[in-house]
């Protein structure tokens, strides 16, 4: 077994895996907290909103959608992903750039917020994103993102686990994704590198599906586990999808699929 929890990057989110993603795990797990997440945001006029690791654009469509009239500059480091949120014909006056949230290529104090749906666990020096965040962060800015609870709060994505592990070697290879759930330490980070007002907590979240396969499909096909099944054992794919069809319907019934989720949203302002 592993002794490091399998953590994805960028370049796990290739190939077909970006509109598997969108199209069955998007509406199921992401929007919900994209509501959320937006709704969070400052009321103020106008807004110069900067969204880090945006993936496919769910957050990205939510935040134009509630504020059409703000500049918002969507950016990750996955072509693939960009690609997809790219084809989203609501988002044409989003900017779209590929960025490194531990490097970031914008001036000092260019926004207003900056913003983070489920991206921020998988930064490998989370201090280095944060301190950028506050860089380009104006006076009094906001810096807020959530990240998942732990496996067990997922328990949609504990199941997926329990079934393909056995194909490595006993391994929860989800378990890196949902492994950045201490809020005290979340919080510290931001603390340690000069924001202010600090806050963070648990949110929960019903995730409603169409059906347990799309659920399955999404999971398997959508996420780095997909090409890691590929390379593992291929015959194994359709049969993983199906035993976990199987156990995400007995578990939270089928059309739809209505299963409990938690996210850990942290947000601090910077000084001024």
């Amino acid at each position: 077994m592993s002794k490091t929890p399998f953590m994805p990057t960028a370049k796990d989110f290739s190939g077909s895996v970006p509109e598997a993603y969108d199209q069955y795990l998007g509406p199921f797990c992401f929007q919900p907290f994209a509501e959320e997440l937006a709704s969070r945001l400052p009321k103020q006029e106008r807004l110069d909103i900067l969204e880090l690791a945006c993936g496919t654009g769910v957050l990205t469509e939510e935040l134009h959608k509630r504020r059409p009239s703000d500049r918002l500059v969507a950016t990750d480091l996955s072509d693939g992903m960009l690609a997809v949120a790219r084809k989203r014909s609501t988002l044409a006056a989003v900017e779209f750039k590929i960025a490194d949230a531990q490097e970031l290529p914008f001036d000092d104090a260019s926004f207003d917020v900056v913003a983070c749906q489920f991206g921020w666990m998988m930064f490998p020096e989370k201090p280095t994103a944060a301190q950028e965040a506050l860089r380009v962060l104006r006076p009094g800015g906001l810096l807020i993102f959530d990240v998942w609870d732990g496996l067990p709060a997922n328990p949609p994505f504990d199941i997926a686990s329990e079934v393909i592990a056995p194909l490595f070697d006993g391994e929860k290879r989800f378990s890196g994704p949902f492994g950045y759930n201490d809020i005290e330490a979340a919080k510290q980070v931001l603390t340690d590198a000069g924001f202010v007002k600090v806050e963070g907590e648990r949110v929960a979240k019903v995730g409603v599906a169409d059906s347990a396969e799309s659920v399955a499909k999404g999971q398997l096909l959508g996420t780095p586990m997909y090409q890691a099944i590929l390379e593992r054992d291929g015959s194994a794919l359709e049969p993983s999808i199906a035993r976990l069809t199987e156990r995400l319907a007995e578990a939270f019934g089928d059309r739809p699929l209505r299963a409990p989720l938690q996210a850990i949203f942290v947000w601090g302002r910077g000084p001024g």
